[in-house]
């Protein structure tokens, strides 16, 4: 079967933010957080989603964001419409969010021909 993976980016250094983010977002408070000495990461996984999510430190010009990953079961456009959710969220708290996504197969490889882009709510190509 299957699922649609993706990875992105969240613009802020705040793992507070982010958790607080990411739990509104999955709708859980089994979101999983590890401060770590270089770092944070945190964790999700049910029947249908994995995400992995973790502090990038700091990129040019010097800002901190936190990069996520994961896949989630369901259509493009299913996937499409959760992934907005999650960059309309980010930008109601002022937070640029960028995710790109791309169906793939059980071994991850991919199935559809494009990459698709959701930024701060909107989808591009």
């Amino acid at each position: 079967m299957n699922q649609v993976s993706f990875c992105g980016s969240i613009d802020t250094g705040d793992y507070e933010l982010v958790a607080g983010l990411l739990r509104d977002w999955l709708r859980t408070d089994a979101l999983h957080v590890k401060i770590r000495l270089f770092g944070e990461e945190m964790t999700y996984e049910d029947e249908t989603i994995y995400l992995y999510c973790y502090n990038a430190l700091i990129r040019p010009p010097n800002a901190p964001y936190f990069l996520l990953e994961g896949h989630t079961g369901g259509t493009l456009d299913e996937a499409a419409g959760w992934l907005r959710q999650l960059t309309r969220l980010c930008a109601g708290r002022g937070v640029s969010c960028t995710i790109d996504y791309q169906e793939v197969d059980e071994d991850g490889t991919p199935v559809s021909e494009e990459e698709f882009t959701v930024r701060d709510g909107f989808a591009e190509r």
